[in-house]
């Protein structure tokens, strides 16, 4: 049996931040890196020499297939996620306006519009804490990790995608603050990551390479921006600046193209599907917009306090930022990143944030 002091040298604070260290190095050492060097083997250059010219246009010209292709599917999902969320916002309102119809209480429907919540953050926790991990978060720390050349298993498989999908999808149908951009962005990897492992003869095979298959991904990620803002041009800046660190005028043109494909497929679908637009037109619509703005006047001395609110908003970010590492820190001693813990936390949250924001209409003086 350990002694008190024993005990007390056990539980001191420098042995727990050593425990946490040991741990920490074993995660890493978990990790493998990827070299996205070519290979200079010997059988690498026969197989290279064996390309004849013919062949190698045609492998040019499958890779802008395959680029186009991505594109589509990334914008196509992009779409599928706002139509599920438009479906499930709509039954939620429909299913208040008939209550309010029925003159039913306020407080049976604050338990019908809160078990809904519920229900739909369930689903979602449940594909995090228990089906695949990775599917929680923007997924926008993994892509570029994997873009970086660090081998995170599952972040790139197919389950994860449809984890993905449905998890924002009931999230954000929760009433969770949650965005739909990075879970799209991460959606669009996933989708040009299969499409660089996807076999289909001699042609797909020189796209498995680990080169060929980060430039697709990245191309996906940046097509992932483009189908969330309907801005392909956004979309190969994300990729160069907070994505890839490996990017060259090829790539780069590349990247343009799927992403201009999805951004071109999301917003064929998104007037009609809103029912603003017939099919065939295309609008301004978009999974993520922040508006329109104006043309507005403002007067020459109003710059010193445009300069201020700056400095404030900056020193507010910083310190959103501590809170946010102490917080993430502390949930990873605590709670973990599967379980039932996490599971429950989930609960927790959607109950205090869906609970606020039914009541907090009724605070305004003129009513709800």
């Amino acid at each position: 049996m350990l002694t008190g002091d024993m005990r007390k040298a056990t539980l001191s604070p420098r042995n727990l931040v050593v425990h946490m260290d040991d741990a920490k190095t074993r995660a890493r050492q978990a990790l493998e890196s990827v070299s996205f060097d070519v290979h200079e083997s010997r059988q690498f250059v026969d197989y290279a020499k064996s390309f004849t010219a013919l062949a190698s246009r045609t492998k040019g010209g499958f890779r802008w297939l395959c680029l186009v292709l991505v594109g589509l599917v990334a914008g196509g999902v992009a779409v599928l996620i706002q139509f599920l969320l438009m479906q499930v916002n709509e039954f939620n309102l429909d299913t208040q306006r008939w209550l309010s119809d029925m003159e039913v209480g306020l407080g049976f429907r604050y338990l019908v519009w809160i078990g809904t919540s519920i229900v739909l953050a369930s689903v979602a926790a449940a594909l995090v804490c228990f089906v695949e991990p990775l599917a929680g978060g923007s997924g926008i720390p993994e892509i570029k990790c994997v873009l970086n050349g660090i081998d995170l298993p599952n972040v790139l498989k197919l389950r994860t995608l449809g984890a993905k999908v449905l998890g924002i999808v009931c999230s954000v149908g929760a009433g969770l603050p949650c965005g739909k951009e990075g879970p799209m962005i991460h959606s669009g990897a996933i989708v040009a990551a299969q499409a660089a492992k996807m076999n289909a003869g001699p042609i797909i095979a020189p796209f498995r390479q680990s080169a060929e298959s980060r430039d697709f991904i990245a191309a996906g990620a940046a097509a992932g921006v483009a189908a969330a803002f309907g801005a392909p041009i956004g979309g190969v800046l994300f990729a160069v600046e907070e994505g890839a660190s490996h990017m060259n005028p090829r790539i780069m043109v590349r990247t343009f193209v799927c992403a201009a494909v999805a951004s071109l497929t999301v917003r064929f679908f998104a007037g009609p599907m809103e029912g603003i637009l017939a099919w065939g037109t295309l609008g301004t619509e978009v999974p993520v917009e922040f508006g329109r703005f104006f043309a507005q006047k403002y007067q020459i001395w109003e710059l010193p306090i445009f300069a201020a609110m700056g400095v404030f908003g900056g020193l507010c970010g910083a310190l959103f930022n501590d809170l946010n590492t102490r917080l993430s820190k502390w949930r990873m001693r605590h709670v973990g990143a599967r379980g039932l813990v996490r599971f429950f936390e989930a609960l927790l949250v959607t109950v205090a944030i869906v609970s606020f924001n039914f009541f907090a209409p009724l605070l305004k003086k003129d009513g709800p």
